[in-house]
């Protein structure tokens, strides 16, 4: 009986070809869900910015009902939406630059990391 050889090595070719293939496939996937976590971790520190921006928009919402209104600007309904709109911007913006820290708190206990 003769062995080819040609046939072994087509075989050993393909065995490390196939190894080489799910090594490529894992390092892959590896790198993909690296991608996806940062990109979540990402997602969820601007969720946690928003959810501050709001803590902040109310607390602000609160403060203005404190003040009393008087007549010299006028009291209509589109400086009360105006008011609104700034306050909001007010709040997305210290929300952003992180000065009350709140969405930092959250991003740490919301990602594990305390």
């Amino acid at each position: 009986m003769k062995i080819n050889s040609s046939l072994i090595n087509t075989k050993i070719n393909n065995i490390q070809s196939d190894s080489q293939s799910k090594n490529t496939k894992s390092e892959f996937k590896k790198l993909l869900n690296t991608e996806i976590e940062k990109d979540n971790k990402k997602e969820l520190y601007k969720a946690c910015q928003d959810l501050e921006s709001v803590f902040v928009n109310k607390m602000f919402d609160s403060m203005r009902a404190t003040i009393p209104r008087t007549d010299l600007m006028g009291n209509s309904f589109g400086l009360d939406v105006f008011e609104s709109m700034l306050y909001e911007e007010y709040s997305k913006k210290i929300s952003k630059q992180g000065s009350i820290g709140i969405a930092d708190i959250l991003y740490k206990q919301l990602s594990g990391k305390i």
